[in-house]
């Protein structure tokens, strides 16, 4: 920074007096990003852990802490680089001490369950005056994650207890069933003797 200062000054006699002096001071000309990563995970269940389908919306906080004009700020995220995943800016430039926020959204996946959370890093960066880079620090979001907790099995069924007035007695329609049927047979067994005994005497007479 140059400053250039004048004194004037005016004697008893004869032509006023001017005298000036220059001074120069270096200012650090810097350009400083720094970034703030947040994530807000879309929790159908409610239970505080990511699963497979819900969402994570993340905001990226961009500040620039330097002391010259950066433009075009960017968003380099690994997870969701690697997903396809745009982040989304706003445009323009960013002057000192002012900040924007970037944003995109990420579906949970069954890698993510079984890793236990949902971690990614990101880092913002910007174009300077001269078209240089110029980066944030990385920061990091983490999101835990778990697999949806299990329906409780229901508890074991007894059987029932078959009391003595429970019990059907046998009818007695199936008790004379089953005296008929002796009776049946006793008689069938006591025709044959009958007819063995009668065919027997038949021809022990015409032996005769």
């Amino acid at each position: 920074m140059d400053n250039t200062a004048t004194a004037t000054g005016t004697p008893p006699t004869g032509d006023p007096i001017v005298s000036s002096d220059d001074t120069t001071t270096p200012v650090d000309a810097a350009a400083r990003l720094t970034l703030d990563k947040q994530a807000a995970l879309v929790d159908t269940n409610g239970d505080g852990k990511a699963q497979v389908g819900e969402r994570i919306d993340y905001a990226f906080v961009v500040t620039n802490t330097g002391s010259v004009t950066v433009t075009d700020p960017t968003i380099a995220d690994d997870r969701l680089a690697g997903a396809g995943i745009a982040v989304t800016c706003p445009t323009g430039p960013l002057a000192p001490g002012d900040q924007v926020t970037c944003t995109a959204s990420y579906v949970v996946t069954q890698v993510d369950v079984t890793a236990g959370s949902v971690v990614n890093t990101a880092t913002a960066t910007g174009k300077t005056p001269g078209g240089d880079n110029v980066s944030s620090p990385p920061d990091v979001a983490t999101v835990p994650s778990g697999e949806v907790p299990g329906a409780i099995p229901p508890k074991p069924t007894q059987p029932p207890v078959l009391r003595p007035e429970d019990q059907v007695p046998p009818s007695d329609d199936l008790s004379s069933t089953g005296v008929s049927v002796a009776l049946t047979i006793l008689g069938g067994l006591a025709a044959l003797v009958l007819g063995l005994l009668a065919l027997f005497v038949g021809r022990s007479r015409r032996e005769r």
